[in-house]
């Protein structure tokens, strides 16, 4: 798949931004401790971004593309960015390889890359910078390539919100079912990490069945309900993405639904609304922000821009607690809950320069 976003015109709102960007660096300010210096300094009128996406499977990434999209298309209007291009690799390493060999021979400005694994695509990210291409690695990061920069989530904290309000619900006590994402993915492997360090304190819980869901609501329903028959009652599940797709592999058993998570998505949020509507139900969710695909493009124009930005940078994970659940009733079945942010918020708070 493959997307190309065309040129469009200036808006003087982001021109103002820029100028007033331009006259701080002038007057010598030094960068803040932990900052480096971006390796390209692009002409603006000619700034362009690459995005490899590696899985655009689930309505998460396709909140978190559509997040991307609007932001580049908002620069384009403004003058700052050239062009754009995105690709995904559906989730296949040795794609997502050649995707990145074809960016290199493009020689975009940065090229913003969410990576199908965690090291796999250390050669690519090593070419590219000796072409002089700046690497952002986001969402599926870290990667063990020190090369590139990193715009990912607090990973372990996501989990951690999530399975330490599950014990908590639980008393200490129950068995638990826990749905892991895509194997091999070093930011699944940091949050199942989280949940096992969480359960770790509760001897009185038990993980009694562990599924790979794939992070979307169909697998997850599948992979659930090939192991329910076997497993004993379950008064809690523990999951990375795909919430929905558990509640109906539980109501097609005829099984008593747990307490499950949530993943921020729409399928989910709009079930747990109507099951608190008819019977009290209640839970807490929680996932990564897809609107880091708009912070990525913001940070990408900057270190295209050199202007310095951290190495390793965090977007917040976002919560919804069931007294902000009725905020979401407008969510989209398709899409999950974002936020995104002016470019100043991504200024002060993720580059930390404001």
């Amino acid at each position: 798949m493959s997307i190309d976003g065309p040129i469009a015109k200036t808006n003087s709102k982001r021109g103002k931004l820029r100028a007033l960007l331009c006259a701080t660096a002038a007057l010598g300010l030094v960068p803040a401790a932990g900052l480096s210096a971006a390796p390209a300094l692009a002409n603006p009128a000619k700034i362009s971004i690459a995005f490899a996406q590696g899985y655009c499977g689930n309505t998460w990434r396709a909140t978190m593309d559509n997040a991307f999209f609007a932001e580049a298309k908002q620069l384009e209007n403004a003058g700052v960015l050239a062009s754009y291009k995105y690709v995904c690799a559906e989730n296949s390493v040795p794609t997502q390889e050649s995707q990145m060999a074809d960016f290199i021979l493009e020689h975009p400005s940065v090229i913003v890359l969410d990576p199908t694994s965690s090291t796999a695509l250390n050669g690519e990210i090593a070419k590219a910078v000796a072409a002089h291409i700046p690497v952002l690695v986001t969402d599926s990061g870290p990667v063990t390539s020190p090369l590139a920069y990193e715009l990912n989530a607090p990973n372990a904290q996501l989990m951690l919100t999530l399975d330490s309000y599950l014990a908590q619900r639980l008393h200490g006590k129950g068995n638990v079912l826990v749905v892991r994402g895509i194997a091999g993915n070093l930011a699944e492997q940091q949050f199942y990490n989280a949940t096992v360090s969480v359960y770790k304190k509760y001897p009185g819980i038990h993980i009694v069945g562990t599924v790979w869901g794939q992070w979307t609501d169909a697998i997850s329903e599948q992979a659930v309900a090939k192991v329910l028959s076997g497993l004993p009652s379950i008064q809690g599940v523990s999951q990375q993405g795909g919430s929905y797709g558990v509640a109906e592999a539980f109501k097609a058993a005829g099984r008593p639904i747990p307490i499950i998570v949530g993943d921020n998505r729409g399928t989910f949020v709009h079930w747990w609304a109507a099951e608190h509507k008819l019977n009290g139900y209640t839970t807490l969710s929680a996932a990564t922000n897809p609107g880091i695909g708009s912070a990525d493009v913001y940070v990408a124009v900057q270190m295209a821009e050199g202007k310095a930005v951290p190495k390793n940078m965090l977007m917040p994970i976002l919560t919804i607690t069931q007294a902000q659940l009725p905020a979401y009733s407008s969510l989209s079945l398709t899409a999950s809950a974002a936020k995104t942010y002016p470019d100043s918020w991504y200024q002060t708070n993720i580059i930390g320069r404001g």
